[in-house]
């Protein structure tokens, strides 16, 4: 299913194929199947989570990391009462997995906090994660934007924003795209054009507002144009979509770092930058 994020990536590939290169999008229940499906040659490139491609590159999985997908575009959210992420301590706070970007973005909102100790409870979907906060049985939880505006919709002043992921965290990588280490290798040119591609994409979100907010309001179901304009407005001001490609040596430390540092995953499951990253292919394709 289409989301907001991957919607200048949609447009990225429309312009591919409008210039008579065959393009077909595929969408996995998972990162960790997006990842299988490039390494089995179903797929050139993939995007995943950052900690999902960088965990496996560790593992040993020949795929490189090649730009940013997206910027983080979650907020932590909890009831009016609660004034920031310290006032979380015994409240019910929702995770989509014990590995994902809500774990890792709970987290840091909770790293200035130490004695507070919420219950954690994994909850698969941030749709469902709102739904759970509307209903009584979960206090807070890291959710999306769109997710955000269904909540406030539904349930309104009850809740509010304590913790917005980007705005504290503005190097971090949210996902990545990503080919195989070997077509980085044997096709530079390829891997090239494709990035420079979704990158003039992206650089052009924030010279059209209004084109944005159309162009989600007919991708991505069941949104209409009101909720479309707020979603694009959501995104833009988070800069989601970095209009440089977002992958420098910067971001690919700091988001490795946050991993690190957070808990999610040890510091044995990641890889070094040069391992995991190849910033030089986006670099050369956009003209850096």
């Amino acid at each position: 299913m289409q989301q907001t994020e991957k919607v200048p990536l949609h447009f990225a590939l429309e312009n591919l194929k409008s210039q008579g290169i065959a393009t077909t999008e595929a969408f996995h229940q998972s990162g960790d199947d997006a990842v299988q499906a490039v390494v089995r040659g179903e797929s050139d490139f993939g995007t995943a989570n950052a900690s999902t491609v960088f965990a496996a590159v560790r593992k040993g999985v020949p795929i490189k990391a090649v730009m940013t997908a997206y910027r983080p575009a979650y907020l932590l959210v909890a009831p009016a009462s609660v004034a920031d992420p310290g006032g979380l301590g015994g409240k019910r706070v929702g995770l989509q997995s014990k590995i994902s970007s809500t774990t890792l973005y709970t987290n840091l909102a909770l790293k200035d906090f130490p004695a507070a100790k919420p219950q954690l409870l994994i909850i698969p979907g941030s749709a469902n994660r709102v739904q759970a906060m509307i209903a009584g049985q979960l206090d807070a939880s890291v959710v999306q934007f769109s997710d955000w505006l269904t909540l406030r919709k539904k349930a309104p002043g009850q809740f509010h924003v304590i913790y917005d992921v980007a705005e504290r965290n503005p190097d971090i990588i949210d996902s990545v795209i990503f080919t195989t280490s070997q077509t980085a290798d044997s096709a530079p040119e390829y891997v090239k054009k494709f990035l420079a591609a979704v990158q003039t994409e992206y650089a052009s979100t924030y010279r059209d507002a209004g084109k944005l907010a159309a162009s989600i309001a007919s991708t991505v179901p069941k949104t209409d144009p009101a909720a479309a304009k707020e979603l694009a407005e959501e995104s833009l001001k988070a800069k989601i979509w970095p209009a440089d490609g977002g992958f420098s040596p910067v971001a690919v430390k700091a988001t490795l770092d946050a991993l690190r540092t957070s808990g999610i995953l040890d510091a044995g499951s990641l890889p070094d930058a040069d391992q995991c990253c190849r910033a030089d292919l986006l670099t050369a394709g956009i003209g850096g």
